[in-house]
């Protein structure tokens, strides 16, 4: 049992840069404590002369500290210090790797461009139309982003609100801002999925600003993303939540597939509703309660939405994580936002995490702003906040993948409510 827990956290530990060997070693010092080389051996099944080899290599890189005597014995130092140390190895490798790429990079442009120059290319019709499949959400956007760039006379667009508040958040924003505000002519059609108090809240912040060549219609209807600029290309998409899977986003300038997707917008552009409608709709009764699975390859769309829930909590926030948890909610933003919800607004926030030396050094900024907080060995699920009593999120795995998980919905935010009480009560306070 003892050899198989070893191979697994040596596994983990080679993903920070120790080779199998060097984890082992720097595992078996932890275990047993002060060693000499020969009882690392008999421990670690490793020969006596490749030890010393691999400790003087630990020593340099400061996982161990060598104590005099005869023999020497050897000892590591703590696990949260060593992680920090190889992060920290990581990071200046990474830094000096990119150094080096950047001043190769000029260099092989100028070769790349006078290789072109000096090459007689294969003639093709020009007239041919391309498909094109992007796997890459950030490689959709800047495609979508030059489309819109190239815009003249009209633009028309179905967008699902991850992508909107994606949109928002992202660096392409302001120059989108600046092509909205030219003379070019938008349809913009809104899918409204969960999320619909923050398109509200858009909307109203807004639509005073919207030039009148933009008019923007809503629905729940479409289960699709959709872009075409001057009918001369276009891209389309299933978002993963049409509960079809993953696809690859397609993009177009067949003139005939464009002419067609422009049918399929006009026909929903019929269907949907005016925004203004549906914003006086939307204040004249509370919205459905819901939840929204969202899988982690599709997290970067949501994060300014999760970010935005934090925010809006008025009175209290709870959370409970474990150190992957807390590493998560540093990814996300959402450590970020619940700082600045701290600093900025007076709101009780109450805080359960695993004990004090297995605390991710990213999120130690945050906890030192938060003072009701207590600690708790085993912590699960990996992430859960509730704000206000009224929207939970959590993060757990599901068959070895990560999905996280968003609901209004009254029982659900009670059943962990009360959870979270539970665990608070035998939680041990910073003074026990």
């Amino acid at each position: 049992m003892q050899d198989y827990y070893f191979s697994e956290i040596s596994k983990e530990l080679t993903k920070f840069g120790l080779t199998k060997n060097q984890a082992l070693i720097y595992i078996t010092l932890v275990s047993i404590g002060k060693a000499s080389a020969r009882e690392i051996s008999q421990v670690s099944n490793i020969r006596r002369e490749e030890v010393y080899r691999i400790l003087a290599e630990l020593e340099k890189l400061g996982l161990i500290e060598k104590i005099l005597g005869r023999p020497s014995k050897f000892k590591a130092i703590s696990p949260e210090k060593a992680l920090s140390f190889l992060i920290d190895l990581q990071k200046r490798k990474l830094n000096k790797k990119i150094e080096e790429l950047s001043r190769k990079r000029e260099k092989l442009v100028l070769s790349l461009n006078n290789l072109a120059a000096s090459n007689f290319p294969i003639q093709e019709n020009e007239s041919v139309s391309e498909f094109v499949l992007i796997y890459n959400v950030r490689t959709t956007f800047q495609r979508i982003f030059e489309m819109l760039k190239k815009g003249e006379k009209e633009i028309l667009a179905i967008i699902p609100e991850e992508e909107l508040f994606y949109l928002i958040r992202s660096d392409l924003m302001k120059e989108i801002r600046k092509i909205l505000q030219s003379d070019i002519k938008f349809k913009i059609i809104l899918y409204l999925g969960k999320f619909r108090d923050l398109v509200y809240d858009f909307l109203k912040k807004e639509c005073r600003n919207l030039s009148k060549n933009i008019e923007v219609k809503v629905t729940e209807k479409i289960v699709l993303s959709l872009f075409i600029v001057d009918d001369k290309e276009a891209i389309i998409a299933v978002p993963e939540r049409s509960g079809r899977g993953f696809h690859p986003d397609l993009w177009t300038d067949n003139r005939e597939y464009v002419k067609r997707l422009r049918l399929l917008f006009e026909d929903h552009w019929f269907n949907s509703i005016d925004a203004s409608v549906w914003m006086k709709n939307f204040e004249k009764g509370a919205p459905q309660k819901r939840v929204e699975i969202i899988t982690w390859n599709r997290m970067e769309l949501y994060r300014s939405m999760l970010m935005d829930k934090v925010k809006k909590a008025k009175k209290e926030i709870l959370f409970l994580s474990d150190y992957e948890g807390m590493l998560l909610a540093n990814k996300i933003g959402i450590c970020n936002a619940l700082y600045k919800k701290i600093k900025k607004d007076k709101i009780s926030v109450k805080g359960i995490i695993p004990v004090k030396d297995k605390v991710p050094t990213a999120t130690k900024k945050l906890l030192h702003k938060i003072t009701d907080i207590k600690y708790f060995d085993i912590v699960s699920p990996m992430l859960l906040a509730i704000m206000d009593k009224k929207e939970i999120i959590l993060c757990t795995y599901v068959e070895h993948d990560k999905i996280l998980l968003w609901s209004d919905i009254e029982y659900m935010v009670k059943a962990f409510e009360s959870y979270f009480n539970k665990v608070w009560e035998k939680a041990l306070s910073p003074e026990e």
